[in-house]
């Protein structure tokens, strides 16, 4: 008796947890759940000329604005786990808090939380429902391989029925996400199975129909629209069921054909349809695209644009796709160029093909710049080619053809004028299209809709009064406050005037000079039309080959620019693109390239590349290998070890080195040179280095060494005279002094350099600017005043003739006394020490 009744105590016990878990706290945490999926899925704008998501998308910002919900959810949820530990509610409470956590974005804890339900959860099908769910959580917390991992585990599993719609769907969604559209459309096929009564069948159906058909299975794709359609208890759904259906009816056959236009005609007819003919003529325009008929296609595409008022996105989906067909298709730039531009004013950043339009926008920005200015440029060059009269007969036809467009263009402001007040306000915050429809109920039921139509209302009339003729705009009775609305009536009349004046007269006379001024009149200004017209084309073809990646365009613009200049500026790097293009195309153009290259530009970087292609690898490491030397060379400089930073130096140069590192060493070189030898050889030095290093980047440094030891010499010789020594045994210099402002072949310095050349000389050449008069070529060292005396003699036979050397002055004299000279710059005073002792 007493066992009986304790059985039945526990009876009673286990049946008031699991009805009071059930229909309290679960109960309303399940409900909370409804309603926070309910508002994912109706803020979600719903694009159907894509393919619809599985499941409504949502964001950070959306789990913020659900924060309290979701928050109340859990602690509903928890009452039901707390109170009622023995009650079977307990594993679905715990999903519900998986859920809310992923609607809150707190992707960890739900991760774990559905983790903890499949180990804990009491039977199988409450832990497939947890992996079922665990697969969309890390999708969106996109761990695509562990929702992989999730889906191979629960292959080997026995799904019941109650849980094979939300798996497959969980499957569905992550093929979706990873653009597996194959593996998508399959699972979507079994998911439909299961659907029965669900309340969103019709959508998943149409789902199921988009992914058919992007895969090509028109066949299955018709079959689920058409479910859809007859499913559906949304118009718009209906509507896009039925655009599409007719979409994927077979092609190869003609009476298809015939019937497939015949129902998007219908569709157009439909008054019912009246702000969907946009996307029927652009679901019209891809039917025509897909058989092929380009020119079908084209048109329509632009009467989805001229229909459409209300969605820019839309708009925006068929001017890319105008774009891209006259890219793609028709390889007309300039087309493709507008319609591009067009796109990218309207299309939305978060569609998938905004960043690779972008990019090809600003592309053939740049590209039909270029060709425009070869187009134009050569225009005005074959002007100069035919007679004044047949110029003034063509100039005249411009004139008349530009005058015509001018009156049209007046004509069209005072239309645009007349009608800008009556321009229906569109706003992308405030639209109000079709968002009634989508939820199948009235207009006026939806209170958010409502609202926003008064403030479409209130932007377009301004504040108005309920009463007759309420659109007048004398009725004093809807005189408008709103500052916006006057200021858009006032700018709207001047505007309106400003056009008319503007556009009321054709300056014919003006026209005609503007024309005739661009045309070239000299040398020059041709030659300026001819340089852009080269520059153009270089930049053309370095556009096909690295931005639009068109190797056979990018050739034939490069040849067409060699050909047309073939010693221009780009010539050695235009070689060397030819000579790496024709490689895959024509091997024996690419070795024409490539010789042509190395005899024409044999010291060019581009020529050392294709003799060597690890050129610049092999150049890189010599920098680095140079960077340590210069390093310990300096350590040197600084301790005033200039001899070993010297002899450093001279040991890591070789004379065929080419490095642009190699001009720090040479520099640091004549420096400590410098320290060991007076100022005058540092001085001399440096001004071998920028003769020897015209193009280094430490030209600028090396002026202003010089300049600042100059100033230092002024301030240490300010005695007027010079005092010259006369002791003549010991070394001595040879100096031309020549005018520095005479334009000579070739320096005075490579003169000398190839007479001692053949001399077998080992004297050195130098060159050096000794004030605003005259420069310096110095040959040192003789060892006495003889040996300078005979070069002297020498060098007056056998270099330069009697015209040449007209006011130049050659000098010898000891190392000390050209100290002396070069710091003080007297020259009067050497010219009369000369005179008397040499």
């Amino acid at each position: 008796m007493g066992s009986t009744l304790g059985q039945s105590n526990g009876v009673i016990n286990s049946g008031y947890h699991d009805l009071t878990a059930h229909y309290n706290g679960y109960f309303i945490a399940r409900e909370k759940i409804k309603e926070i999926e309910a508002g994912i899925f109706n803020k979600y704008k719903w694009n159907y000329n894509r393919t619809l998501p599985v499941f409504a998308p949502f964001d950070t910002t959306d789990s913020r604005s659900l924060e309290a919900p979701l928050l109340d959810c859990i602690e509903k949820a928890s009452i039901a786990i707390q109170r009622h530990p023995e009650s079977k509610w307990q594993d679905d409470a715990y999903i519900l808090i998986g859920k809310a956590r992923l609607y809150g974005s707190e992707f960890p804890e739900a991760i774990e939380t559905f983790k903890w339900i499949n180990k804990f959860g009491e039977n199988k099908n409450i832990q497939h429902l947890a992996l079922s769910q665990l697969i969309r959580t890390f999708c969106e917390a996109y761990e695509y391989p562990n929702a992989q991992a999730v889906i191979d585990y629960l292959e080997n599993e026995k799904i019941s029925d109650d849980n094979m719609l939300i798996y497959y769907l969980n499957r569905a969604y992550y093929y979706q996400k990873i653009e597996e559209n194959k593996a998508a459309a399959e699972n979507l096929g079994v998911a439909a199975k299961y659907l029965k009564r669900n309340p969103d069948r019709a959508r998943i159906e149409f789902i199921a129909g988009q992914t058919h058909q992007k895969v090509g299975d028109d066949l299955s794709a018709f079959r689920y629209y058409r479910k859809a359609m007859k499913h559906s208890k949304s118009y718009e759904l209906s509507f896009f069921s039925k655009l599409y259906m007719v979409e994927v009816t077979p092609m190869d056959d003609l009476s298809y054909n015939k019937k497939t236009l015949k129902h998007f005609k219908k569709l157009l007819k439909d008054r019912k349809n009246a702000d969907h003919k946009d996307k029927i003529y652009f679901r019209m325009a891809e039917y025509e695209f897909k058989k092929g008929a380009l020119d079908l296609a084209i048109l329509n595409y632009k009467m989805s644009i001229a229909n459409n008022t209300i969605d820019p996105r839309q708009k925006a989906y068929a001017y890319l796709k105008l774009a891209q067909i006259y890219y793609d298709n028709k390889i007309d730039f300039r087309l493709a160029k507008v319609y591009y531009d067009s796109t990218m004013t309207l299309l939305p950043k978060d569609e998938k093909e905004y960043a690779a339009s972008l990019s090809r926008k600003e592309i053939l920005n740049e590209f039909v710049t270029h060709i425009n200015t070869i187009s134009k440029n050569d225009s005005l060059i074959n002007l100069t080619l035919i007679s004044n009269d047949s110029l003034d007969v063509l100039v005249n036809a411009v004139l008349d053809n530009q005058e015509t467009e001018t009156k049209k263009a007046k004509i069209q402001a005072k239309k645009e004028a007349r009608a800008s007040n009556n321009v229906q306000f569109y706003n992308n915050d405030n639209q109000v299209a079709l968002s009634a429809s989508t939820q199948g109920e009235w207009y006026f039921y939806n209170s958010l809709v409502v609202s926003k139509g008064l403030a479409a209302f209130k932007q377009k009339w301004g504040q108005r009064s309920l009463n007759d003729h309420w659109r007048r705009q004398n009725n004093s009775n809807n005189s408008s406050t709103n500052p916006e609305v006057l200021a858009s009536q006032s700018n709207s009349k001047d505007n309106t005037k400003d056009t008319e004046e503007k556009n009321s007269k054709f300056d014919r006379v003006e026209a005609k000079n503007s024309l005739l001024s661009a045309i070239p009149r000299d040398s020059i200004q041709l030659n300026k039309l001819l340089d852009e017209i080269e520059k153009a084309l270089y930049e053309l073809g370095k556009i096909y080959n690295f931005k639009l990646k068109e190797p056979l365009n990018a050739i034939y613009s490069f040849n067409k620019l060699i050909n047309r200049f073939p010693k221009g500026p780009y010539h050695a790097e235009v070689l060397y693109q030819l000579y790496l293009l024709n490689k895959e195309y024509d091997s024996l153009a690419s070795l024409s390239a490539a010789d042509q290259l190395i005899l024409s530009y044999p010291d060019s970087i581009y020529a050392k590349l294709v003799i060597n292609p690890n050129y610049i690898e092999d150049n890189d490491r010599l920098t680095i290998t140079l960077q340590k030397v210069y390093k310990t060379a300096y350590h040197h400089y600084n301790n005033g070890a200039y001899k070993q930073s010297m002899s450093l130096i001279d040991s890591a140069l070789s004379s065929e080195m080419e490095n642009a590192f190699v001009d720090y060493l040479l520099l640091l070189r004549a420096i400590c040179f410098g320290k060991t030898n007076g100022i005058y050889k540092y001085q001399f030095e440096l001004n071998n280095f920028i003769e020897d290093q015209p193009t280094s980047e430490l030209i600028e440094y090396a002026k202003e060494l010089i300049t600042v030891s100059e100033a230092f010499q002024i301030n240490l010789f300010s005695a007027s005279k010079a005092k010259y020594i006369n002791n003549t045994n010991q070394e001595h210099y040879f100096l031309y002094l020549y005018p520095s402002d005479i334009d000579l072949k070739t320096s005075i310095s490579s003169l000398i350099d190839d007479y001692l050349s053949i001399q077998d000389s080992k004297l050195i050449t130098g060159n050096m600017v000794f004030d605003k008069t005259y420069s310096i070529a110095m040959v040192t060292p003789f060892s006495n005043l003889e040996a300078a005396q005979k070069f002297r003699s020498e060098i007056e036979v056998n270099l330069f003739d009697s015209a040449e050397k007209e006011k130049w002055i050659n000098l010898i004299m000891t190392k000390e006394n050209f100290d002396i000279f070069y710091k003080t710059k007297d020259l009067d005073s050497y010219l009369t020490f000369f005179e008397k002792y040499y």
